[in-house]
């Protein structure tokens, strides 16, 4: 006797294969910082530092109906979800006698408004910070090369989602099956 999976099935299924997706797309994140460790810290100085509005992206908490969530609402929200901003930050820094430029701000995302008071108030000051290079290509540097907090907990949210849920599901439909086996005579 062949069993049809159901919705509820078929879509936990696809879940879990957007979960694989993104679990790949962290764990490349995860290698390209393992990557990182190695890389030499070198004093920075910012040139420039700006924080534009993203034009024409749509919010994902917005309805068409409404236009705007409103502003207590959007204030409530953690930054993450509401940050839609693009953070622009140039650099410069001496390795090997040579002067480079850089503008890659960190690996994992960020916190965009912390990052900006961060630089802003470097730039302002003219403090310099830590950037780390790369030994192999002096031309590629980074400011942050670890996780964020935020970033952390985002991703263990998505693991719960994308695979706890299925296979919570489905280890209890195979108990219940397993159940209802043993129950027969």
């Amino acid at each position: 006797m062949q069993r049809r999976l159901s919705i509820i099935d078929t879509c936990l299924i696809l879940l879990a294969l957007v979960g694989s997706v993104y679990l790949c797309e962290i764990g490349a994140t995860i290698w390209h910082a393992i990557g990182t460790r190695n890389w030499t810290a070198v004093r920075a100085q910012i040139t420039h530092v700006a924080i534009y509005k993203k034009q024409e992206r749509p919010h994902p908490f917005r309805y068409r109906r409404f236009g705007r969530l409103p502003d207590l609402l959007e204030s409530v929200l953690p930054p993450y979800f509401n940050d839609s901003r693009t953070l622009d930050c140039v650099y410069s820094y001496v390795y090997g006698g040579a002067r480079f430029r850089g503008s890659r701000i960190s690996i994992f995302p960020q916190s965009k408004g912390k990052l900006y008071i961060h630089l802003k108030a470097a730039h302002d000051v003219g403090k310099e910070i830590s950037c780390y290079v790369n030994l192999d290509n002096p031309s590629e540097a980074v400011l942050y090369r670890g996780p964020s907090w935020h970033s952390i907990m985002n991703d263990l949210l998505c693991m719960v989602v994308y695979f706890g849920l299925p296979a919570t599901w489905f280890g209890w439909k195979l108990y219940r099956h397993r159940r209802q086996q043993q129950d027969a005579p």
